[in-house]
């Protein structure tokens, strides 16, 4: 199976995240990935996500 892919133009993401500790061994992140939504292309016709909003809590012992 031969399939062409066509050359897509470039693209940028911007991401925001903020980490904070509680105490020792617990924190939690916040953030934003692809902050200004623009949906991109990695290959052509398939579309990745746009703004995603993400939380994180971690517990190391």
């Amino acid at each position: 199976m031969n399939k062409k892919y066509k050359t897509l133009s470039g693209f940028g993401t911007t991401d925001a995240k903020i980490s904070y500790t509680f105490k020792q061994g617990l924190s939690l992140d916040v953030g934003v990935s692809n902050i200004f939504d623009k949906n991109y292309y990695l290959t052509d016709g398939y579309a990745e996500e746009g703004r995603v909003y993400f939380a994180n809590v971690k517990y190391s012992f």
